[in-house]
């Protein structure tokens, strides 16, 4: 009988620990289903910090009040080893202790000071993809965003970084696997173009320089003979992490966007009117050349676009998007987070607050933000798709630039559409990385905009109620159907129902 006693009493203890541990953070079940909901309660009730276990390790999740801290402290809080914990690329950082300084440096030097002509390189390349999808019975049919707009961004990064668009099918293929897997790149044609430089070679006019260029020539030690064995093959191995990172961040992180982007406006047609007058007023339709003249200048003043854009990035859904480490032990909050532990601000509580972005701030307005004077690539402790503060994302001026001539190409030769009229979130918990699945189509655009220039004009200064809808108003939000362990689970707070809203608001001109 003690024997009975003490093992009964023991099981109790173990259940009552197993419950009390499990009320005081979110389930794994709940993380991934509806990881808003599930961060948000648990910091309510818990917060401002709290400690999560997931992938094996625990993670420290802070509210809205400590984000700025976490975010612009880079003493205590390091983005350079918490972004390398969790891409698993430690390993760099342990042996190129320069690889992220050289990679700001490369894309600020290389890419942001010449994007004026950046723009007006690549712009052709987004234009000449759409015109051959249109040209496709299955424009009209439906067809994978994402895959498209991986092809397309992968030679436009490779027109940056090589200054030629001559690319093999094959090597265009590897590239875009390189967005998927880094350990794809391998790129004999990079050891081509090495060889014809040298330590004395002078960068071309500023206006015509490439990342290639760029790197070889930053890297030119003029003090000493540069091709010394040693140097070089430090060098070979510094440029392949480089430009491995960089096609990654720019075509699979940039595509991402793109396809929110894409989806929202394919699901708002009353928005596409006035995005397609602002468009023509900007960069009006050439029929000597084919083409419209797009020019970074226009891009910048596309303030409805640039306005639709930061929208979208603020309400599509981020919980746990930008990472810190700690350097040492750091007393925050109610809490000690211990050094070397992962510490992430919550976005959505930032993204969705009424305190910054008023009592609407859970719906969706296109024009919200013009006049503002926020521009979609400005960060602040209430927004933050980029990070925020000396480690803000430096290629987000490139994102947004490229975004913009994706979406101008489409809506300018097309009235695009979603399949079913919904598109659905295949990752909730990972929105920041993985894309909707959804299936365009591309209706083409009979004539130019009726009206004049100055009709136009009004048509773009006015706001239009029908676009003000919740956010996702159009979605079906699918994700993964109740396994056997779950069926019996009440499942009415989860998001496992398939939810489709048709479009009842039409746009009418």
């Amino acid at each position: 009988m003690p024997f009975a006693t003490v093992l009964t009493l023991v099981i109790i203890c173990f259940c009552f620990r197993l419950w009390f541990y499990h009320a005081r953070v979110p389930l794994d079940y709940d993380i991934f289903t509806n990881p808003r909901k599930s961060y948000e309660s648990a910091l309510e009730k818990y917060g401002p910090v709290i400690g999560v276990w997931r992938k094996g390790r625990l993670e420290y999740i802070v509210d809205d009040t400590l984000t700025f801290e976490v975010l612009t402290n880079h003493e205590a809080f390091s983005f350079r080893q918490g972004t390398a914990t969790i891409l698993n690329i430690s390993y760099l950082m342990s042996v190129f202790h320069s690889f992220w300084f050289d990679m700001d440096n490369m894309v600020k030097k290389g890419i942001t000071s010449h994007i004026d002509n950046i723009v007006e390189r690549i712009a052709p390349v987004f234009e000449d993809h759409l015109n051959h999808i249109q040209h496709q019975k299955y424009a009209l049919e439906g067809f994978d965003f994402f895959e498209y707009i991986h092809v397309a961004i992968s030679e436009a990064m490779l027109y940056i970084i090589f200054g030629k668009r001559e690319f093999s099918d094959r090597f265009l293929a590897a590239t875009t696997k390189v967005a998927m897997n880094m350990a794809t790149a391998g790129g004999f044609e990079v050891w081509r173009e090495i060889q014809d430089y040298s330590p004395e070679l002078d960068l071309p006019h500023p206006f015509e320089v490439t990342i290639l260029q760029y790197l070889l020539t930053e890297w030119t030690d003029h003090q000493s003979f540069l091709w010394k064995l040693k140097r070089f093959l430090w060098m070979i191995i510094l440029l392949i992490g480089i430009l491995a990172s960089i096609l990654f961040a720019s075509i699979h992180q940039t595509s991402s966007v793109a396809t929110w982007i894409i989806c929202e406006i394919s699901a708002r047609p009353d928005e596409q009117m006035a995005l397609r007058a602002e468009l023509d007023d900007l960069a009006p339709f050439e029929a000597s050349t084919g083409r419209r003249q797009i020019t970074h200048s226009a891009l910048q003043n596309a303030a409805r676009l640039d306005s639709f854009i930061r929208e979208v990035l603020r309400t599509k859904g981020d919980t746990l998007s930008t990472i810190r480490l700690t350097t040492r032990d750091v007393d925050i909050g109610n809490a000690t987070i211990p050094q070397g532990s992962l510490v992430i601000p919550l976005a959505s509580l930032s993204h969705f607050s009424t305190k910054h972005h008023g009592h609407n701030a859970e719906l969706f307005l296109a024009q919200r933000w013009c006049g503002q004077d926020k521009p979609a690539v400005m960060g602040s402790a209430s927004y933050f798709p980029f990070g925020l503060g000396r480690w803000a994302c430096p290629g987000r001026f490139l994102a947004i630039n490229e975004i913009k001539i994706i979406a101008w190409s489409i809506i300018g030769r097309s009235t695009p559409c979603l399949k079913g009229n919904a598109y659905q979130i295949t990752d909730p918990l990972n929105i920041t990385s993985v894309p909707p699945k959804a299936t365009i189509i591309l209706q083409p655009l009979n004539r130019q905009l009726q009206g004049t220039r100055a009709d136009r004009s009004a048509f773009i200064k006015q706001p239009r109620e029908e676009s003000r809808l919740p956010f996702g108003a159009y979605r079906e939000l699918l994700f993964p159907k109740s396994t056997s362990q779950h069926k019996d689970k009440d499942t009415s707070n989860h998001l496992f129902s398939i939810v489709t809203v048709q479009f009842t608001k039409k746009a009418t001109h």
